[in-house]
């Protein structure tokens, strides 16, 4: 497929003077390669004109100038279009409802794990995802899901080294602290954290251990992302002192909650 090339992108602000003007074609382009499935997932399958319109937008949101940053933003989106034979798309989840978006994203952890296309020959092709299109928090998430998908079904887990350092906070905790600081008339900026220092390999050998299968987890088989911080640790005291926020769900009762959500899902 067609790639984006350098010579098509305009500078920030020449792109800001036509944007009214490209937009139509961009809808319509994204209007004839968008496919729903169910009522809540929407793929968007990407082609030149798409990613040059995100790339664009990019450079604009940040007032791009610096020639590497646009090659690397480049470089990046390209590859989101895959080698031969290979379709690449934008996966949206679309839930309007924000309690009903809690509940499932908390439920549909392990989704990515579960995206395949089915070939006319029957075959399925499972999807990959891209960690550099998502974000730290949300890789992580994804990854460790993917690790509790494995060792449910038998398979090796292949991870980094996991010495990788993260606050560590169960989503219930997260809920409960953002309506705590919805419901309040607290000003500023808070952080909804647990202010512990808990390291990826911790999270991986706790569901390893409940699952019973510690023999399948290959720590190091893979490279760590070049782009990963060391160390993501948040100060919960101002939530604390300000919102009475505390959490209050440890590793071993989280992951348990994690692992029984993830076999629930396998069930229906």
């Amino acid at each position: 497929m067609k790639r984006v090339e350098r010579s098509e992108l305009l500078d920030f602000a020449t792109f800001e003077d036509e944007r009214a003007a490209l937009l139509p074609r961009v809808l319509a382009e994204k209007a004839a390669r968008r496919m729903h499935v169910d009522e809540n997932l929407t793929f968007l399958f990407e082609n030149a004109v798409t990613l040059r319109w995100q790339i664009q937008e990019m450079m604009r949101a940040e007032r791009m100038v610096r020639e590497k940053d646009i090659q690397h933003e480049l470089d990046t989106y390209n590859e989101l279009l895959g080698g031969p034979g290979e379709l690449g798309c934008t996966l949206l989840v679309e839930i309007e409802d924000e309690r009903e978006r809690a509940e499932k994203l908390r439920r549909w952890v392990a989704l990515p794990d579960h995206v395949y296309a089915r070939l006319a020959d029957g075959r399925r092709v499972p999807a990959r995802v891209d960690d550099r299109l998502v974000a730290i928090a949300d890789v992580e998430q994804i990854r460790v899901a993917a690790v509790v998908s494995a060792l449910l079904d038998g398979r090796l887990a292949e991870t980094s080294h996991g010495r990788q350092i993260r606050d560590y906070l169960h989503v219930d905790d997260v809920a409960a602290g953002l309506a705590a600081l919805t419901m309040s008339d607290a000003k500023g900026a808070f952080n909804i954290a647990g202010g512990g220092t808990t390291t990826l390999r911790d999270i991986i050998n706790e569901a390893a251990s409940q699952i019973g299968r510690p023999d399948l987890v290959r720590l190091g088989a893979r490279a760590a992302q070049a782009f990963e911080p060391p160390i993501i640790v948040g100060d919960p005291a101002k939530a604390k002192a300000a919102l009475g926020f505390e959490a209050k769900i440890d590793l071993a009762s989280g992951m348990a909650q994690t692992i029984a959500g993830m076999r629930a899902m396998r069930a229906l």
